[in-house]
């Protein structure tokens, strides 16, 4: 152990150093848009330390940008079963998912996210936002008088349910 950790000294950029300096040039790479770059970055930092939240998000939000959805969402599949994600980090997994055009994982990763903290507005307006695009009307439109109930009854809460409404010929 004292071998190794003497190793580790040494080096200049230990394995956490890596990783980060990977994410920085996914990072770097998304916003130019070379996303086979940003693909490439954020996997080795992924290999580096495959339980970043950070490395797996970045490698999915790479991969959607190059419409490669089924390794988007295999990251986030990774990412789904990392312990330490609370309601915050689920939600941005969720939003990971829609963008991997995963409907029904952003939705289980919506319903992670609330019952870990069920009055987070914003993840009863996500949801809300996936089952109207799923078709699932009723329970967006609850998903959504929920989310105006806990303070998120901004212009798209209304402009949504007027739109659930209208569609279903309640207007």
């Amino acid at each position: 152990a004292v071998a190794v950790a003497a190793f580790w000294l040494c080096r200049a950029d230990p394995p956490g150093g890596q990783a980060a300096g990977m994410r920085a040039r996914g990072e770097s790479a998304l916003g130019r848009g070379d996303y086979a770059a940003a693909q490439a970055a954020y996997a080795e930092a992924a290999g580096l330390e495959p339980e970043s939240l950070e490395s797996l998000l970045g490698l999915a939000s790479a991969c959607s940008a190059r419409r490669r959805f089924s390794e988007a969402a295999s990251a986030l599949e990774q990412a789904s079963r990392l312990p330490q994600l609370g309601p915050a980090e689920w939600l941005r997994v969720s939003r990971a998912f829609g963008g991997a055009r995963a409907p029904e994982r952003s939705l289980q990763a919506c319903e992670a996210a609330l019952d870990q903290d069920p009055g987070l507005a914003e993840a009863w307006f996500d949801q809300a936002q996936v089952l109207a695009d799923l078709g699932r009307e009723a329970e967006a439109e609850a998903a959504y008088r929920q989310a105006e109930s806990l303070g998120r009854a901004g212009a798209a809460t209304c402009r949504r349910l007027a739109e659930l409404f209208a569609h279903r010929g309640a207007l």
